[in-house]
């Protein structure tokens, strides 16, 4: 495999020939081709309505002195 070939290479600190640079870009390629598929973002529809939350309301127990 392409990717043990390159990390033997690094690790003894080998020069990269033009065939391990293809290697590189074909590797990143396979990379960004499986983050897009299995990789989803939701979309937000644009509104102009503002939603506000109410706050939470804090009553103050009372004590008896």
């Amino acid at each position: 495999m392409c990717l043990a070939s390159l990390l033997m290479k690094l690790s003894r600190d080998e020069t990269l020939n033009e065939d391990d640079w293809n290697d590189v870009v074909t590797l990143g390629l396979i990379v960004a081709e499986w983050l897009f598929q299995n990789t989803s973002v939701g979309h937000t529809p644009n509104t102009s309505q503002v939603h506000l939350q109410p706050k939470s309301s804090k009553k103050k127990k009372k004590t008896k002195e």
